[in-house]
C-alpha cells in the first residue's frame, strides 16, 4: 500500500524542489540528499560500521535486512 491516500498528495511531494526536502515542515522521516551513488554507498555503509560499533560498545548484537542490491556500500563496510 503506498503512503499516500490520494494521488494528490505524491504529486504535491513530488512539487518539492529537491533541496527544500531535507528540512521540509512536513517530513515525516530525515532525508539527506548526497552527490553521487558513490557517496550513498559511503553514507550507507558508514552508518552501518557507527552502527556495528555502538552496538559492540553496548554488548548487543546488530541485526539487519539488507538490500541484495546496488552492493557498492558493501566494500566499503568491510574494510571499514
Amino acid at each position: 500500500m503506498f503512503a499516500y491516500e490520494n494521488p494528490e498528495d505524491l504529486f504535491r511531494w513530488c512539487k518539492v524542489p529537491a533541496e527544500e526536502l531535507p528540512h521540509h515542515p512536513q517530513a515525516k522521516v530525515k532525508l539527506k540528499i548526497v552527490p553521487t551513488p558513490q557517496a550513498v554507498y559511503e553514507e550507507f555503509a558508514n552508518t552501518m560500521i557507527e552502527e556495528v560499533k555502538t552496538n559492540n560498545h553496548s554488548g548487543r548484537p546488530t541485526r539487519w535486512i539488507l538490500p541484495c542490491g546496488p552492493r557498492g556500500q558493501y566494500p566499503i563496510f568491510i574494510h571499514g
